[in-house]
């Protein structure tokens, strides 16, 4: 009979679960349990060791077939995880309903390692992590110590916990660490590699690096600054719960540069830097005396392809102008790689057949740690007979432009803040109203009739003597106590309060009690139905009154002089304002160290350094100038427009800069980048001594009595004033101009399009170096308006900002 029962009843088990899964990465495990009737089947989870139980869910549900009897069914859905490579064997799932007991069949899972753990980046093999927090940054370079030029890998590792991942509100914001004298490379976002998960602790965090390939460009110790990361947390469960703001720090790490050896340094090294080949060609077709040729030299490999120097090259049979540069990089590649080109403008001189010699390149290759020579082959070409003739146009203009411009040797102090935003001019400007108002306040002070204090009336009671009546003297001397601030109207309810008052106030015990034990008579005296007044009351209280004045102290506050409190926290406002101001030796040493790249022919380097003194501190001037003189001559016309244009808004006199400006293109000459040469701080201080002016004509006028509306010297108040107003409406608009806060500059030019989409319509082209009007700004777009009234969509990685420092 319960064997019959049991076929009846049926109670199945089945087990689903992948067969492979990776480490660390969570799947579903689902359990099914069905039975005839309405017992539901119930789920007694196992141990599923080495898995752990990452969430479960489970649901129920009875129906009916078509025959009408009842089915009950429990569906289980397990996620479990696991960090440890190998072949386990899931255990079998139990069901049970009522007296029935069903096991599944088990279930076998392969677990797999990461299938690339040569690939996995350092900063995740070598991290520490306290499993105790949430996110985690941790950074590393590596290697630590590398030859100037040679490539170090800077890495970043945002660790995400499982429950910090649950509950992070949006993309966590990251700040990378400023670079000084470090030229870095950031790689494509194509080479992004598959999200990493490792195993801390009891915990698979989610792991996101940030690469960057650094290049230092001077030795010595270059220290990293700790990188950022801001990121949101919910609080509470729900869509509308709350969120908590956090920052996470990345440890500070330095880079070590050194020099390559002087040992084996061949002639004419000029600092390049990796494992790099050479190749030449030349336009060898029709080739005439006095018609132009281009020879192009290809240096590739791996390195600082940027900054890598562009070689000597001599002629005798022709004459040599440089020619433009291009770069190409490769950032798919763990190692920076790439090709630079040099082109040299050719005018064959001499006829017949020439030989272009063999062109050298001398290197330091790191991984082989020795001096290298790259060669290019001789070619040979036929030079036909023609007119010499000079140099086109084109060639000309290399000329000219790759001929080194002096520069500055020493970077003067820093230009200070505009007057307005200095303590000093803020406190001259408050003071001006003084005179004026003191004369009128003094005036008034004449007219006003003079008050009757306390302790006159006190007197005044006094000689009429008793026949004041006892309510008239205790009203008088509670008025005198009080406005000497010895007491207070609550202090006279019972008479050890008056006596504790006194006492508090410095006087004696005696006349303490001599004044509560006279209050008290008042008060009783007052409130009789005699309403006798107490023999001698008057002057006992006159009498009283003195010895309290005499014997408390002065509760009143010595107040400052308004004038020279004001004086005296103006001058502390700006000597705080200058004891604050950042130190200039880290500023002074990256300017020495441009100048010296920029003598020894540098110039890319050089630029670095300049841009670095700059950024520490952007009002000084001379960095900048020597920031746009370096990046013209290394032919980075966008960034030589940015250093011009901000040097020339810190010094708006200076006639170099902007003599050098006209080198520009046109565009880099409208409307928009056109600065006035007029000094801000002679305007801001004229409209402080006009304000002054106005304010002492003001106050002689009320010297004088008058306090007419019309008048002489009326008219030369409300004239001083409407000067006033419009020097400082000028100084504002000068001001905002020369501060170019929507203003930039076009480093990669293109075309406008006509919404912000690579889909929209193509406009008006771009010039490389033109300063436009930033409009709009939407996402990675912006909206520009040019100097002959062109608009439209630009990427806002083509734009350099020209906002002054």
């Amino acid at each position: 009979m319960s064997v019959a029962l049991l076929l009846f009843a049926q109670l199945t088990v089945t087990v689903a679960a992948p067969d492979t899964v990776r480490a660390c990465e969570p799947f579903s495990v689902s359990v099914v349990g069905s039975v005839r009737g309405v017992s539901v089947p119930r789920f007694t989870p196992p141990r599923v060791a080495p898995f752990s139980i990452v969430s479960s869910r489970a649901s129920a549900q009875t129906s009916s077939d078509v025959t009408g009897r009842s089915w009950s069914i429990t569906d289980v859905e397990l996620t479990l995880l696991t960090d440890r490579p190998g072949r386990y064997t899931l255990p079998r799932f139990e069901m049970r309903s009522g007296s029935l007991r069903t096991r599944g069949a088990p279930r076998t899972i392969v677990v797999l390692g990461d299938a690339d753990s040569s690939g996995v980046p350092a900063v995740v093999a070598r991290a520490d992590i306290d499993t105790s927090t949430d996110v985690a940054l941790r950074a590393i370079a590596t290697p630590d110590t590398v030859y100037v030029g040679e490539q170090a890998t800077y890495q970043v590792g945002v660790f995400i916990s499982p429950t910090a991942r649950d509950k992070l509100r949006s993309n966590p914001s990251f700040v990378p660490p400023q670079l000084n004298e470090l030229m870095a490379y950031d790689y494509s976002a194509d080479r992004g590699r598959r999200p990493i998960r490792r195993r801390v602790g009891s915990q698979c965090y989610d792991v996101l690096v940030y690469e960057r390939a650094l290049f230092p460009l001077v030795a010595g110790r270059h220290s990293l600054a700790p990188a950022q990361l801001s990121y949101s947390l919910a609080v509470g469960a729900g869509f509308f719960a709350g969120s908590e703001r956090r920052e996470a720090r990345s440890d500070s790490i330095s880079v070590v540069a050194i020099e390559p050896p002087e040992d084996g340094r061949p002639a004419g090294y000029a600092g390049a830097v990796g494992d790099l080949a050479v190749q030449a060609r030349l336009d060898t077709g029709g080739a005439r005396v006095g018609d132009p040729l281009v020879l192009t030299l290809r240096v590739a490999g791996e390195g600082n392809v940027k900054l890598l120097p562009r070689p000597p090259v001599s002629l005798t049979w022709a004459s040599l102008v440089t020619g433009d540069e291009r770069v190409t990089i490769d950032t798919l590649s763990r190692r920076i790689r790439g090709s630079k080109e040099f082109d040299w403008i050719v005018t064959p001189t001499t006829q017949g057949q020439q030989t272009l010699p063999p062109i050298s390149y001398p290197f330091w290759n790191p991984r082989e740690r020795r001096y290298e020579l790259a060669a290019t082959s001789p070619e040979t070409l036929f030079i036909g007979a023609g007119a010499l003739v000079a140099a086109a146009g084109d060639s000309q203009r290399a000329a000219r432009r790759t001929m080194p411009l002096a520069i500055r040797r020493v970077m003067r102090a820093p230009v200070g803040p505009p007057p307005p935003q200095q303590p000093i001019f803020a406190a001259l400007a408050l003071l001006a109203p003084i005179p004026a108002l003191s004369v009128l306040t003094v005036r008034r002070r004449r007219r006003a009739p003079r008050a009757v204090s306390a302790a006159g009336r006190l007197r005044a009671v006094v000689r009429r003597g008793d026949a004041a009546g006892p309510a008239a003297i205790r009203v008088a001397l509670v008025a005198a106590l009080v406005e000497r601030k010895v007491v207070t109207p609550f202090d006279l309810g019972r008479e050890s309060d008056v006596v504790r008052a006194l006492r508090r106030c410095g006087v004696s015990s005696a006349t303490a009690s001599e004044v509560a034990s006279l209050l008290a008579e008042l008060d009783a005296a007052s409130y009789a139905s005699t309403r006798a007044t107490p023999a001698n009351a008057a002057k006992r209280a006159l009498t009283a009154f003195r010895a309290v004045d005499a014997e408390s102290r002065d509760r009143a506050v010595l107040g400052t002089p308004p004038l020279i409190a004001l004086v005296a926290g103006s001058l502390a406002l700006a000597s705080a304002a200058a004891m604050s101001a950042a130190p200039l030796d880290d500023a002074e040493r990256l300017f020495a160290s441009g100048v010296r790249a920029y003598d020894a022919g540098r110039y890319a380097v050089a630029a670095a350094s300049f841009d670095s003194a700059a950024t520490a501190h952007p009002r000084a001037a001379d960095a900048w100038a020597n920031a746009g003189t370096a990046h013209w001559i290394a032919r980075d016309t966008a960034q030589a427009v940015v250093g011009w244009q901000k040097a020339l808004r810190l010094d708006p006199l200076d006639g170099e800069v902007r003599t050098r400006l006209d080198l520009t293109p046109g565009p880099a000459r409208g409307v928009f980048a056109s600065v006035p040469a007029v000094p801000t701080p002679l305007l801001a201080l004229a409209a402080l001594a006009l304000w002054w002016a106005a304010w002492l004509v003001a106050a002689f006028r009320l010297l004088g009595r008058s306090t007419r509306a019309r008048g002489p010297g009326a008219a030369w108040v409300y004239a001083l004033h409407g000067i006033v107003a419009a020097a400082v409406v000028a100084y504002v608009l000068l001001d905002e101009r020369l501060e170019a806060k929507s203003l930039a500059v076009i480093a990669d030019p293109t075309q406008l399009r006509a919404i912000p989409s690579l889909a929209g319509d193509a406009g008006s082209a771009t010039r490389l170096g033109a300063v436009v009007r930033v409009i709009q700004r939407e996402g990675r777009w912006s909206h520009v308006a040019g100097a002959a009234g062109e608009e439209g969509w630009i990427e806002s990685d083509r734009l350099l900002p020209l906002r002054r420092g």
